[in-house]
């Protein structure tokens, strides 16, 4: 027995009925899917018209829509492909122009040393100018003295001397510079011929700026360290760059990290200055670069620019506390730290009220960082 699809009641041949061409393949009262009886008549006439009740029409439009997001995921598949290797492509464009642009810099650096080399060896003429220096050995004598004698004795007019600078130092001395060797070497045999009863005569120690480097992995020797330096560092050092370790050790917050004193030529330094924001390699190591300035501190007053031995002081003074012992003596704490070297200066001038509260090598010193200022200027100054 045949049911309706809707009303579950029976279906007679003898009732107005149609037919469900959708997925039930149900039979239905006319009069339950609301279909008129003129319409029932039309569709049994006319050959391969179709009819679907509502929930197979809501079935196949589902289907359809299922259909269309298959279409559409396939599609947005095909697209999501195509971007994909149209991304690719473009990135391999990119890495290539990149390496390109990175191939130009890299021989642009490696032209940079042979440009300043001519560079480093000119200032280097000016600001290692051959010097001697002339030092009397009465200790109180003045330098207009000093100055005096020497041109009496060595008139650099009726001598034919190139001489290129004159600058005063301490005791009574007098650094004299001359334009070449030949020039200095005709002022020395002059000097030593006429001064040499009341004048100590000696050739000028060369000064150089000085770099702090931190963050080496291992205690490397010296000649592996230059060699690191030298060899992975090129955009910095050429075949002419000046560099001596003075000093290796641990660092104090980290006994396997190790840090490393260098002296460097003029040159070098304002290089290793000017790129301060980039590290040096050592090895498999980035190291932090920074600037070191030795400044030479009497271990007996802890006053500058002379040894304990030379001192003229009596008295010790301590560097933490300023009271009159030995550094090893010192039980001061951190709280009770005082500079002898600013206390003396405020002593002097008291306009300046200089903060006294740390020791005479920390970097907020102020009369250290005067020193070490006086110390580079005579460094780069030609």
């Amino acid at each position: 027995m045949t049911v309706c699809g809707i009303c579950s009641g029976k279906v007679s041949r003898n009732q107005p009925v149609i037919f469900c061409d959708g997925f039930c393949n149900c039979e239905f009262h006319g009069s339950c899917c609301d279909v008129p009886a003129d319409i029932l008549k039309f569709l049994r006439k006319v050959p391969g018209l179709k009819w679907t009740c509502p929930n197979c029409t809501i079935l196949a439009q589902k289907d359809n829509f299922v259909k269309i997001e298959e279409k559409f995921e396939v599609k947005l598949k095909q697209i999501s492909d195509e971007m994909e290797t149209t991304i690719s492509e473009m990135k391999k464009d990119f890495i290539k122009m990149a390496e390109n642009k990175l191939n130009e810099v890299t021989c642009s650096i490696k032209e940079v040393p042979s440009m300043s080399s001519n560079i480093k060896s000119f200032s280097a003429a000016l600001k290692t100018k051959p010097s001697i220096l002339i030092k009397p050995k009465n200790t109180l004598q003045k330098n207009f003295e000093t100055r005096g004698e020497i041109l009496h004795e060595i008139n650099p007019i009726q001598n034919q001397l190139s001489i290129s600078t004159v600058r005063n130092i301490s005791k009574g001395g007098v650094i004299i510079g001359c334009d070449n060797d030949m020039e200095l070497c005709k002022l020395k045999e002059m000097a030593n011929g006429k001064l040499s009863e009341k004048y100590d005569i000696s050739d000028v120690k060369k000064l150089s700026p000085r770099i702090r480097l931190v963050g080496m992995s291992e205690k490397l020797s010296e000649d592996v360290l230059l060699s690191y330096l030298t060899n992975q560092n090129k955009f910095i050092f050429n075949e002419i760059s000046e560099c001596k370790v003075i000093k290796i050790w641990p660092t104090k917050n980290n006994k396997n990290i190790y840090q490393a004193v260098l002296q460097v030529d003029s040159t070098t330094y304002n290089k290793l200055m000017s790129v301060s924001k980039d590290k040096l390699l050592v090895g498999l190591n980035y190291c932090s670069v920074y600037d070191s300035v030795y400044v030479l501190r009497c271990f007996k007053c802890n006053g500058f620019n002379h040894l304990s031995k030379d001192c003229s002081n009596q008295n010790n003074s301590c560097p933490r506390c300023a009271q009159e012992h030995l550094l090893e003596e010192c039980k001061a704490t951190d709280t009770e730290l005082k500079c002898i070297n600013c206390t003396n200066l405020n002593n002097i001038n008291k306009s300046l009220k200089l903060e006294v509260s740390h020791a005479v090598w920390d970097s907020k010193c102020y009369v250290f960082n005067q020193k070490a200022k006086e110390y580079k200027s005579k460094i780069f100054s030609s």
